[in-house]
């Protein structure tokens, strides 16, 4: 499914999967409107604002191992924080680099 833009008033912008031609104009995320932005989405940089932090599922960890997880990270010289269902967060491009070859895995 593509990722699409989308911007607020006061400039923040947020990515939401939706199947091909389904996305909306706008949507509402905690009481706040935000349209379809789709400068954001063609703007043909690779990191743009908004873009970290990263939430990884493939990265993540089972809720109930948090705490262990986040030490061993710590442990390995890399610490890294999750959200409560267990989404690694990745602050940087280059503390993703920094962990993911911390534990042998390949970043392209």
């Amino acid at each position: 499914m593509p990722l699409y833009c989308f911007t607020s008033k006061d400039g923040e912008t947020i990515e939401e999967l939706f199947g091909m031609d389904t996305a909306p104009k706008s949507i509402t995320d905690n009481g706040k409107k935000y349209s379809r932005d789709f400068g954001a989405e063609h703007s043909g940089k690779r990191y743009r604002p908004g873009h970290w932090p990263q939430y990884s599922e493939a990265c993540g960890t089972h809720p109930k191992d948090i705490v262990q997880a986040e030490r061993v990270s710590h442990d390995k010289g890399v610490p890294t924080k999750f959200t409560p269902d267990g989404l690694r967060i990745f602050t940087s491009a280059a503390h993703r680099i920094k962990w993911t070859r911390a534990n042998g895995l390949d970043d392209r």
